[in-house]
């Protein structure tokens, strides 16, 4: 149920989370595709819209991602 509760206040939130989104710095080019998503969930998860954990989740899905797709092109830069 508290999954429910909160996907109900992220459509309710969701102008906010779209401004956060749209005053993220992002890179150009399609080498910053990873490092430009793990700034947008950072800014998420530090304005309280995901919790910490979602950070070592995207981090593993990166890492899948980079294997299965393209080895020399996606890298997380920390």
């Amino acid at each position: 149920m508290s999954d429910f509760k909160q996907e109900i206040e992220g459509y309710l939130s969701v102008d906010k989370m779209v401004e956060i989104l749209l005053n993220t710095n992002l890179k150009d080019g399609l080498e910053n595709i990873s490092e430009n998503l793990y700034q947008c969930y950072d800014n998420l998860v530090s304005s309280g819209f995901f919790q910490s954990e979602e950070m070592s989740i995207l981090d593993t899905w990166i890492e899948e991602i980079t294997v299965r797709t393209c080895p020399h092109s996606l890298t997380i830069n920390e």
